[in-house]
């Protein structure tokens, strides 16, 4: 997730305190049992991001109970491995005390989450401290630029991930047969948000030769009963062919939502995150109301995941990046300890940044089916991936190699 909230400095305090007053985390820090290795997961349970969450906590478990049923870690004879969830809750304060309670036993072997940026780069605080090997798929480009040790994040660089995705947009539309020049801007009040609208006035418009007819800042949530009506009509009247950023997913619904009631067909978004490829976002909007939304995720459904995607769908929720990636990570920690043969948590951590894998159940939910770390931490091989809603499914539709299906652009 992109949107960023940063904490003050003074929470970084409280927690470095805390873990003074439960003891460090030594390099010698087993981590488990001969019999279990303990996984932590610090995702968000309860709050707004609560779906992301559980989708995350489903992709995470459904890899354990892999690895067990299938013997568990061969190197450390068959230990089995064990999922401590915590609820990173909403807020960054809320994520650095559920990080530092967690990790407060020094049983804990490796990490993941939580999938918010902001309250990924407070907690990984906590986590190099405590020199516990950590993985997320975050996006902020300052989450491995910090020379954290121990920090893994699985997604690409947010500023690669723009690169990537606004030429593919370009792509895709003249595939379609569709001329791209009016585009609208309607970001959130979030500065990661207004500086993608920046970026794409800035750089992206010109060189596409996008006429950019509509740029606005809304606040979140603030597109209700005729605030939506007249955003709507100021969007129809621009002829905007596609609109891009996007304030917050309920602001989404509801101008997909007040076109649809005008009869009019809904003009196709191009989002950022997984919240807009999640079960509750196509059940709010329906196959018409989805219909051609486009969103910049790190991972999709393609051939060489379809079994786990298959299985995510069967448990009620949307295969995305915060069900799919966590299963990864998963996989990745087994790897890793398998190389270690030890849950030693630097011996864990240096067979983590080592990993270079082709393949497997770890690498099957990247359009590379591959594993790599490059040397701050952050994925080596990973890129943009473009889900669009088409018929009520969630479709990979870039890259080429791993694409489901073409992706549409209505003809306005």
């Amino acid at each position: 997730m992109r949107p960023s909230r940063l904490a003050p400095l003074a929470l970084f305090a409280a927690a470095m305190l805390g873990l003074a007053a439960c003891g460090g985390g030594g390099a010698g820090a087993s981590g488990g049992s001969a019999q279990t290795v303990n996984i932590g997961l610090l995702v968000p349970l309860t709050g707004p991001y609560a779906e992301t969450g559980e989708e995350q906590k489903l992709g995470a478990q459904m890899a354990v109970d892999e690895i067990n049923q299938a013997g568990g870690i061969t190197s450390l004879g068959g230990a089995k491995l064990n999922l401590t969830v915590r609820d990173a809750g909403t807020q960054v304060s809320d994520s650095v005390s559920a990080m530092t309670s967690l990790l407060a036993s020094g049983n804990i072997t490796a990490g993941i989450g939580t999938g918010i940026t902001s309250n990924t780069i407070a907690a990984s605080q906590v986590s190099e401290q405590r020199k516990t090997p950590w993985l997320d798929v975050t996006f902020g480009d300052q989450l491995t630029g910090r020379g954290f040790k121990y920090l893994f994040i699985t997604s690409p660089l947010a500023s690669e991930l723009d690169k990537e995705s606004f030429p593919a947009v370009q792509q895709l539309a003249t595939e379609a047969g569709v001329k791209l020049d009016k585009v609208g801007l309607l970001p959130g009040t979030n500065s990661v948000l207004t500086d993608t609208a920046k970026e794409i006035a800035s750089i992206y418009a010109p060189q596409f030769g996008w006429n950019v007819v509509m740029n606005e800042t809304l606040q979140p949530g603030s597109v209700t009963g005729a605030v939506t009506s007249g955003l709507v009509d100021r969007i129809n009247s621009s002829g905007a062919q596609a609109l891009f950023v996007g304030s917050a997913t309920p602001d989404v619904i509801a101008i997909q939502k007040q076109q649809i009631a005008q009869g009019k067909t809904p003009v196709p978004w191009v989002l950022s995150g997984a919240p807009y490829v999640s079960k509750s976002f196509v059940d709010a909007l329906g196959p018409q109301g989805s219909q051609g939304v486009i969103a910049t995720v790190s991972a999709g459904v393609y051939p060489s995941d379809q079994a786990i995607s298959d299985k995510i769908s069967a448990a009620g929720q949307v295969p995305n990046e915060y069900n799919l990636v966590p299963y990864s990570e998963v996989y990745m920690i087994k790897e890793a300890l398998e190389a270690a043969k030890s849950t030693d948590k630097d011996k864990v951590r240096d067979a983590i940044a080592a990993l270079d894998l082709k393949g497997g159940q770890a690498g099957s939910v990247w359009p590379c089916n591959c594993v790599k770390f490059d040397p701050t931490g952050r994925s080596a091989t990973n890129k943009a991936v473009l889900i669009q809603w088409q018929n009520g499914k969630p479709i990979t539709v870039f890259p080429e190699s791993v694409a489901g299906a073409k992706a549409f652009f209505p003809k306005n």
